[in-house]
């Protein structure tokens, strides 16, 4: 044990506060009480000749002197700043003493012999102070001043220094420092301490003792132990602290990929690289250009707040990067993976490690082994995906404005905060896609980055089975991978689509063939203008360039086939107007209706389509006809194609784009009287699509045919059968109406049956329950009337007698029969 001043501790030692240690807290806005008397302590020293103990101190000595200091951070840093402060304070021969302090602080190197390596930028900082020089300028006489003139303020004064980086305003450690100058301003008033720099250096006015603890063997211990007393480390930067390590690591055990990622670090950075390892790069980068990336992008989103997630956006970040590495790595070329392989679970485990009110909670040991594996590969491929994103502090943007299909921006809020959303897998699949090509192509062609994530993005948004299940995201990633080069317009040639598992093969296809055809700029433009006013169908063209109009890469020259692939875009469009699809679905639905049964079968339910939703949507519905060789579209067999009911809506004489939501309806009105009644029924009964007064149908529009006799129960096995039930969820076992018994109940809504009043619906609980209107009153209802079946009622009297098969029409005058 040693009794020491600041002095001869920096006689003997370069002083560093470790990377585990706690920021430097005296300095706070909230420990104001704990710093002033700590500074009230200090200040009472000098009021006598006597030399002043300030307890133990605790550390241990590596073999370059440097002091790892484990306990005593907060006061040997509060003695760092007085120090610095009292040698610029004027003594009674109006002379500073800074000169002096500067030499006993600094090291040969030219660097402080005080430093915190808990972040880069805090030595920076303490680098900065003690040098007190910028660009040739020595900034001395400057800070004498300034620290001898009570109106100033220290902590303002330095902010706007040129020197002063405007990371620096986001370190915890260097915003105390600040705090605590002005505090010790206000303390050691300098007309009062002209003479305590010179009592503090020559006469040992303030000591502590000092105990190696290599001599214990105990610094292991110890450092555990100073790290709970402190404040607790975020996820990240203990993370931070086992991949700095792990630099080191690589160093020694794969020396020559080691040598190669450095020697690019060093041959990017120019010949005058300060940095010595790639530990050293990595930390500085992650204490500065990284971190300032995502602070940037945290302070420009919408949950902007007073509790920055910084460190949790990173260790997103970092987390996700290793996924898509581990994705690569495991799959080793393969490009199908079965639901129950090892890989699938263990990805599947990865990215459901994570609480959006925890922030990302994947196991370190788990990400440790990510960045070992395959000879530390990852470790060293992370430094590329960092400087994907950074341009100076800023975030990087290669894309134009005007490209709408994929958001760079979105992308990285997307990645960097994954642990406040789901798997989210298609977003994922496009986000791996740019990075993948971008690490490939760090310089990339504007043109050819913009051409692979346009194909990228509407391969991806029609590849429904993408966002199924983790192996189908984990293929549909290695196809990615597979599939991207630099210019994917003129390489896409040359690869073998019968290899690729989940990616959609008919929307590859499609996507060549408009590569192909937009040789021809009229081409182009048409297919580019289809995109754009076809958007509800995010790239999907099929339907109007191949189902409609026939085109292959035989029309290149077709004026006529572009003419006429021009009029369907046109037509198609005036209905599904933009990106949420058409706005006058009930129009859209009754005009189909007229033209055949087109519902959908799905999940024991029959669908009339909705805009939103995956499979059971329009989007989906003109995607690709349901058939024997598609074993995956959500309808199964069908015998014909029911798109044919849509064609021949918009080919109708009757159809005008440049007025669709009245001619659709008058498409409707002229109906054939001959087609089923439970398709008339909707068509002219327009409540029942606008839930006008019985909510029943919901945003899915199911249909059930209640009848369990069929192959597959509710499925129409004729038109007219038994009774329809209206589905306002996904299931029967709630609230649900019937689509014979309310039209008919709209129908005679409002009329009086003399003293029995009006008409009343009521729908059924349960499947079990029938729905049906009445008479009378809720709990004692002279007659009940509910569907039968073939388009007739039963009646239900009060004295528990029945009368059935009353016809449709027949329904109004038997009930206005009745007499109570």
């Amino acid at each position: 044990m040693e009794k020491l001043s600041f002095k001869t501790l920096n006689d003997c030692y370069a002083v560093v506060i470790p990377m585990l240690q706690r920021d430097y807290a005296y300095g706070r806005i909230d420990e104001s009480e704990k710093r002033d008397s700590f500074l009230s302590n200090l200040r009472s020293y000098f009021m006598t000749s006597d030399p002043h103990e300030l307890d133990f101190i605790y550390g241990s000595v590596d073999s370059n002197n440097n002091l790892k200091l484990l306990d005593g951070q907060q006061r040997i840093t509060t003695l760092f700043l007085l120090h610095w402060y009292l040698a610029l304070v004027k003594d009674q021969n109006n002379t500073c003493h800074f000169s002096e302090f500067k030499e006993m602080m600094m090291q040969p190197n030219g660097e402080s012999k005080f430093s915190y390596k808990t972040r880069f930028s805090s030595t920076d900082f303490c680098n900065a102070i003690v040098k007190l020089e910028f660009k040739g300028v020595n900034y001395e006489e400057k800070y004498c001043d300034a620290v001898n003139d009570n109106s100033i303020k220290l902590s303002e004064v330095i902010r706007h220094e040129k020197w002063f980086l405007p990371h620096w305003n986001y370190d915890p450690t260097i915003d105390s420092m600040l705090n605590m100058l002005d505090s010790i301003k206000k303390f050691f008033v300098p007309e009062e301490c002209g003479d305590y720099y010179c009592r503090l250096i020559n006469d040992g006015q303030i000591v502590f003792n000092f105990l190696n603890l290599d001599e214990f063997h105990l610094a292991d211990e110890l450092y555990i132990k100073m790290n709970s007393r402190g404040r607790a480390l975020t996820r990240f930067e203990n993370l931070k602290s086992k991949i700095l390590k792990l630099y080191d690591d690589a160093s020694k055990e794969v020396p020559k990929e080691y040598n190669k990622k450095f020697l690019e670090i060093q041959t990017a950075q120019g010949n005058h690289s300060a940095f010595k390892s790639l530990r050293d790069y990595v930390s500085y980068m992650l204490d500065t250009k990284w971190t300032d990336v995502f602070w940037n992008e945290w302070l420009n989103t919408a949950e902007y707040d007073e509790v920055p997630n910084v460190d949790d956006m990173m260790l997103s970040f970092i987390t996700i990067m290793g996924i898509f590495d581990h994705i690569i790595y495991k799959l080793d070329g393969k490009l199908s993976l079965a639901r129950k392989d090892e890989l699938t679970r263990e990805i599947n485990s990865l990215m459901s490690a994570k609480d959006k009110n925890k922030g990302v909670t994947v196991r370190y040991d788990k990400l440790i082994e990510l960045l070992k594996e395959n000879n530390y590969a990852f470790l060293f491929k992370i430094i590329d995906y960092f400087n994907i994103f950074n341009d100076d502090g800023k975030l990087k943007t290669y894309l134009p404005a005007s490209f709408t299909f994929f958001s760079e921006k979105e992308t990285f809020y997307s990645i960097t905060n994954d642990y406040k959303f789901g798997m989210e897998y298609e977003k994922k699949a496009k986000a791996f896609a740019y990075i993948d090509y971008l690490s490939n192509n760090p310089s990339p062609n504007p043109d050819h980055l913009e051409a692979w994530m346009h194909f990228v993005c509407n391969v991806c948004s029609n590849s429904y089975n993408l966002a199924n299940y983790t192996d189908t995201f984990c293929t549909s990633i290695a196809g990615l991978h597979y599939l991207c080069c630099e210019d994917i317009v003129s390489e896409i040639a040359q690869k073998d689509l019968s290899v690729l598992a989940t990616l959609d093969i008919p929307q590859i296809e499609e996507e060549i063939l408009k590569m192909k055809l937009s040789s021809n700029p009229s081409w182009g433009n048409a297919i580019d203008n289809a995109e754009k006013d076809l958007s509800y169908f995010e790239g999907r063209l099929r339907y109007p360039l191949i189902e409609c109009c026939g085109v292959d890469e035989n029309d290149i020259a077709d004026i006529l086939k572009i003419a006429l692939f021009i009029d369907y875009v046109e037509k198609i469009a005036s209905i599904f107007i933009n990106a949420s699809g058409c706005p006058f679905e009930s129009e859209l639905i009754r005009a189909m209706l007229s033209k055949g049964d087109y519902l959908m079968y799905f999940n024991s339910n029959n669908t009339l389509l909705k805009n939103a939703d995956r499979d059971n949507s329009w989007r989906r519905f003109l995607k690709e006809k349901a058939s024997d060789n598609n074993a995956y579209h959500p309808y199964g067999m069908v015998s014909c194609d029911l798109r044919d009911y849509f064609r021949a809506v918009i080919d109708d004489p009757l159809f005008d784009k440049s007025n669709a939501k009245s001619s659709l309806l008058a498409i409707a009105q002229a109906r054939d009287s001959s087609i089923p009644m439970w398709r008339k029924l909707i068509i002219d009964c327009a409540d029942i699509l606008n839930n006008t007064e019985v909510n029943a149908l919901g945003k899915d529009r199911f249909l059930r045919w209640n009848n369990e006799t069929t192959q597959y129960p509710h499925k129409k096995d004729r038109e007219d059968n038994y009774e329809i039930d209206l589905i306002p969820g996904s299931a029967i076992t709630g609230y649900h109406a019937e689509l014979f018994s309310l039209c008919k109940y709209y129908e005679l809504k409002g009329k009086t049956f003399g003293a029995l009043g009006s008409v009343i619906y009521q729908r059924a609980k349960t499947n079990i329950e029938q729905p049906y209107f009445y008479l009378g009153n809720e709990d004692e209802p002279i007659v009940k009337v509910m569907y039968q079946d073939d388009c007739c009622f039963r009646f239900l009297m009060a004295d528990g007698t029945e009368e059935c098969n009353i016809a449709f029409d027949d329904v109004e005058a038997r009930l206005l029969a009745i007499n109570p």
